[in-house]
């Protein structure tokens, strides 16, 4: 079969790795557990070839899933608002930090609520003292780290 005619499923690798049979049930199972950006790539759980890895933990029996960025809108409590993924990954593709990876960061206790006030008051400043420079970049150094992304 020609890849680019191959379907891409998600729902049923999921299903098999939760303890509930329906998609809606199964896919509450999951919480989002780190995010990375690979320039060399990688595939999704439901086949796709993906560079924006979300690595996704089941709380019920310690299944993990790679999924992207596609893929997590499909889950019920990733589609809305709580995270905007799509900003964080293009925040780390770029080496730069945003609102949204600094929310993402916060939120998943990457960086305390001072480094995160911190962060919110300076993101969009162009002129540091230095003091600033270096509070901010051991921030961001540490948020990469977290992602995965190294390409400091």
């Amino acid at each position: 079969m020609n890849v680019k005619n191959m379907p891409y499923e998600l729902f049923r690798p999921i299903i098999e790795l939760s303890i509930a049979d329906e998609w809606h049930d199964a896919a509450m199972e999951w919480e989002l557990e780190t995010i990375e950006y690979r320039k060399e790539g990688g595939y999704c759980i439901c086949g796709h070839f993906i560079k924006e890895h979300i690595q996704i933990k089941n709380m019920i029996n310690g299944n993990r899933a790679i999924v992207g960025n596609c893929c997590i809108n499909k889950f019920p409590q990733y589609s809305g608002d709580v995270y905007d993924l799509v900003s964080c990954f293009r925040a780390l593709r770029n080496n730069k930090i945003n609102a949204a990876l600094i929310k993402f960061a916060f939120n998943e206790n990457i960086i305390n609520s001072w480094e995160c006030d911190f962060l919110m008051d300076t993101w969009r400043k162009r002129n540091f003292t230095e003091k600033q420079q270096a509070v901010g970049d051991r921030i961001k150094k540490k948020i990469f780290k977290a992602c995965h992304y190294n390409d400091l």
